[in-house]
């Protein structure tokens, strides 16, 4: 049953280069629709998720059962990239036999299900709603079958107010992970536009009616720079508390008067649609306290130009979007205005000439330099350095390949720094690049699988 995971993997392959002649692709379960999420226990059952709602328990056989194990389709919306997005069993799943959800709400369902004209065929698409986390509890003592009802814990997104803003067809809701010290890992994309986004230019969104509806705070208006906006869940990877939902005291901007805020429960930012990561096994600590949950691979969506794999190693990281795209500055963010940060207000506002009030995001970070850069310095006087909690340094991706549609010709890379220690890109197939492979394009990155079995072949 492990060997089922590495399906997803092998699948994609295929269209990189011919699989070697010990490696074989059958099919074990059918039957289904929209598979989005899997998941295994350690007794080898296989959790299935449609993206409708619905998850199915599959045992050895293979077999589709006729019921739903778990089945969330009234209380989730399916359109576009929303729907049931991820499940995640808990790391002691067959003796306490606790599941975790990730999926958008159907703003249907919500208003109505406990009204007398509920109608269970009805939903409401293609509006503003929220991500919802929600935890299920089986029954190990009874074959891991679930009360819904009763054994229903909210975990985060109990109401609009604490949920996952969702006002974009795309860039929403990602992965779940479970680390070995027991806090829960996710993703979430950056709702914004496809295009150069800062707020001014969200067409293709709903975020003025989310905005309107109390799900999107005005001062999130900011498009792409939510991801580097500690004051928003959006374009980050969070850790949490699996009961509580509260940020830990471990995360690196934990607020202890505030432990459901936004900066308490990032651990990682700067990120674009982080759809897909994983956890390397044998990486973290088992003490949540450690602040060490373990090294995630982190799949990182481009908009035009470069696909990512990140390698978060430690909480705190930035890994640049929308400022950074690949191993360089994006080009087309810098041809627009900053916009302000408003967490990070100018401690010189009003006094003589100064009259910027809040430094903007590219103030709030240090650049990508083979040195230390340091902090940058206060616009409004140049002997003072920008004092920001959230101040942290850039973060390159391991790799990047480019986009085959926009960004030919096809070519995977790495970073080097040049002699005055400004970021570059140099091609895998360059001998001197740290990463060995053959280049490559593609499109919506994956964080993918890591497994170590006895059984591949020697060319893996």
């Amino acid at each position: 049953m492990r060997a089922l995971a590495t399906l997803y993997f092998l699948l994609v392959f295929q269209f990189l280069q011919a699989q070697p002649e010990d490696i074989f692709v059958s099919n074990f379960s059918s039957g289904y629709s929209e598979l989005i999420d899997l998941a295994i226990d350690e007794a080898g059952f296989l959790y299935l998720a449609e993206k409708g709602g619905k998850v199915y328990r599959v045992d050895e056989s293979g077999i589709r059962p006729g019921a739903a194990w778990l089945d969330l389709s009234e209380e989730v919306t399916n359109w576009n990239d929303h729907g049931l997005l991820a499940i995640c069993l808990d790391k002691n799943f067959l003796s306490n036999g606790y599941v975790y959800t990730l999926y958008a709400v159907d703003p249907y369902w919500e208003a109505f299900h406990d009204q007398p004209d509920y109608n269970p065929d009805s939903t409401i698409k293609v509006v503003p709603t929220w991500g919802r986390l929600t935890r299920f509890q089986a029954d190990p003592s009874a074959d891991f079958q679930i009360d819904q009802n009763a054994s229903r814990q909210v975990i985060m997104g109990e109401t609009l107010a604490d949920g996952i803003p969702l006002h974009h067809k795309f860039h929403g809701l990602g992965k779940l992970v479970m680390a070995d010290d027991g806090s829960l890992l996710l993703s979430i994309g950056d709702g914004a536009e496809n295009n150069t986004d800062i707020g001014d230019n969200e067409t293709g969104t709903l975020a003025r009616e989310a905005i309107e509806m109390g799900i999107l705070p005005e001062e999130h208006h900011i498009g792409s720079y939510r991801s580097q906006y500690l004051e928003s869940v959006q374009g980050k990877i969070l850790r949490i508390d699996s009961n509580t939902g509260d940020g830990l005291s471990s995360n690196p901007w934990f607020d202890p008067s505030a432990p459901k805020a936004a900066r308490s429960r990032v651990w990682a930012m700067g990120l674009r649609n982080p759809y897909r990561f994983n956890l390397l096994p044998n990486t973290g600590s088992h003490n949540p306290e450690d602040g060490q949950p373990g090294t995630l691979v982190i799949g990182d969506v481009g908009n035009g130009g470069w696909e990512e794999l990140n390698i978060c190693t430690e909480g705190g990281q930035n890994f640049g979007w929308p400022i950074y795209e690949g191993q360089s500055i994006n080009w087309s963010f810098t041809q627009k205005p900053t916009p302000a940060n408003p967490s990070a207000p100018n401690p010189l506002f009003g006094q003589g000439d100064c009259r910027q009030e809040f430094f903007d995001f590219r103030q709030t970070i240090r650049e990508l330099r083979d040195f230390d850069p340091g902090p940058p310095t206060n616009p409004c006087d140049q002997q003072q350095f920008v004092d920001y909690f959230g101040m942290s340094s850039i973060t390159a991706p391991t790799l990047a390949w480019s986009n085959q549609r926009w960004n030919p010709p096809a070519r995977a890379t790495t970073l080097w720094f040049d002699s005055g220690g400004n970021p570059r890109s140099r091609d895998l197939a360059d001998p001197l690049s740290p990463v060995d492979g053959e280049n490559f394009d593609g499109y919506s990155a994956l964080g993918g699988f890591f497994l170590d079995l006895p059984n591949w072949p020697e060319e893996y």
